[in-house]
């Protein structure tokens, strides 16, 4: 039991010392429509040398990115594809 609370320990302390991808720009707290085969409408991007790295909620963009850059769009709409 003792190595099993040893090893999330030491699990949880490697992956929170792990740098965040840099992204260009963070996009978040907006409604984004994908063009994926479902037609998703997320919250949040991520973006680098104007491609989209990935999309999520906004919570999860800016836990797993990191960028100087940061819009806030206030639940403006967009259309990626644009």
């Amino acid at each position: 039991m003792k190595k099993l609370i040893l090893l999330n320990i030491l699990t949880t302390i490697l992956i929170s010392c792990q740098e965040h991808p840099k992204a260009d720009a963070l996009v978040f707290n907006a409604k984004i429509y994908t063009i994926d085969s479902a037609f998703h409408i997320v919250e949040a991007m991520a973006l680098k040398n104007g491609v989209i790295l990935d999309t999520g909620s906004s919570d999860y963009i800016r836990r797993m990115y990191r960028s100087e850059v940061n819009y806030d769009l206030e639940g403006k709409t967009i259309y990626p594809a644009f």
